[in-house]
């Protein structure tokens, strides 16, 4: 189980509490909730690409491709840029408060180059003359499949390590003020 594998690693990190905060009435404000959220919506229109999806075969031909095209054009303008800043940002700033040698962004950057490959794969087949509905249909309910479980690892795994080092107020400063998406 990765998840769990990935807690064990998690464990032994050198990550630091954040201050003690000024006793308050009310729940604590996880640093993370923003980024959250944003996962949250994206997971949203990852179910109306399963959606989508599960519908090709019934569609017509011309219906067929302007759906691939939705899909493949959902992915590159949303997934692909979010990857990137979590590798520019977020990873980094995991690798910085998780400690010397932690190893904890090295499957969730492996899963981005999958991802990636992907979504090449569903470019290309939908670019065809004569796209695999059926074909194209399998790989994005199966990248959506890889997606919502890349976010449970880092929602589950990295944000934690950084909602228990980092104020809100600083996650904004180094993390979420510097994502572009």
């Amino acid at each position: 189980m990765v998840v769990g594998s990935l807690v064990v690693i998690m464990t032994g990190c050198a990550a630091q509490p954040r201050a003690q905060r000024a006793e308050t009435s009310g729940p604590v404000e996880r640093p993370t909730k923003e980024f959250r959220s944003h996962h949250a919506e994206i997971l949203m229109h990852l179910g109306h690409v399963d959606a989508m999806a599960a519908r090709l075969g019934q569609e017509t031909r011309e219906q067929q491709v302007r759906t691939m095209q939705s899909v493949v054009g959902f992915f590159k303008e949303h997934i692909g840029p979010h990857a990137m800043d979590e590798e520019r940002v977020l990873y980094p700033a995991v690798r910085r408060r998780a400690g010397e040698g932690n190893r904890l962004t090295e499957v969730p950057i492996y899963e981005h180059r999958i991802v990636e490959r992907w979504i090449a794969g569903l470019e290309a087949e939908a670019a065809k003359p004569s796209p695999d509905a059926a074909a194209f249909a399998q790989k994005a309910v199966h990248l959506v499949g890889l997606l919502r479980a890349h976010f449970e690892v880092e929602e589950q795994v990295l944000l934690p390590v950084l909602d228990a080092t980092m104020t809100p107020a600083e996650f904004k400063r180094e993390v979420g003020d510097r994502m572009a998406h």
